[in-house]
């Protein structure tokens, strides 16, 4: 039960560590991933995921940027996901922009921007895990599509955007993403960014 709004975590780290429950967070920044376990019956708006993190596994892991697990309701929307991730362990990551795992929840206009994977990291479905059986609700999440998936916004892959209109325009008119107040465009990332958090 907490809100946590317009804050930034450093390289590799987590925003919290372990799950949130009936929770807000909105126009965080982390160089890591946001939540590393759950978020139960929460809303988590224009966060930003700039990952450049090392991952060292044994075994077999399932990540998400935004939540390993979304569940009872929880909404995330206008969220960017970008950066790095690296394995140099003899395990498999298996990386999606938002969830590893969803159930009963709702992910919108959501974006997965340039990644770079090294190692034994999986793309596996592109904005969040492919569940056939899953409750939950995807709606006009969008992927660049040097990212390999099959293209539907409302899928777990989300809609394959070109780098060309993989810009401003298309955040604010398509995705209703706030160029006023929240987002700005990085002109020589080429991508958006929160504006000072």
């Amino acid at each position: 039960d907490s809100t946590i709004s317009c804050c930034c975590v450093g390289a590799g780290s987590y925003l919290v560590y372990s799950s949130v429950a009936r929770s807000t967070i909105s126009q965080c920044l982390t160089q890591g991933l946001l939540i590393r376990e759950k978020a139960n019956a929460s809303t988590i708006r224009n966060c930003q995921v700039q990952t450049d993190r090392p991952w060292h596994c044994d075994g077999k892991l399932k990540v998400g940027g935004i939540a390993e697990q979304l569940d009872n309701g929880t909404i995330v929307e206008c969220c960017f996901v970008a950066g790095a991730m690296n394995n140099n362990g003899w395990g498999s990551v298996e990386f999606h922009a938002i969830a590893a795992m969803h159930s009963d929840s709702t992910i919108r206009q959501c974006v997965l921007g340039a990644l770079k994977i090294e190692g034994k990291i999986s793309l596996s479905g592109r904005i969040a895990e492919n569940t056939f059986m899953s409750d939950s609700t995807l709606e006009n999440n969008v992927a660049l599509d040097c990212h390999h998936g099959q293209s539907d916004p409302n899928g777990p892959d989300g809609k394959s955007l070109s780098a060309k209109l993989f810009a401003q325009h298309y955040f604010e008119h398509t995705l209703g993403w706030d160029f006023t107040n929240v987002w700005q465009w990085n002109d020589a990332e080429n991508q958006p960014e929160l504006r000072a958090v």
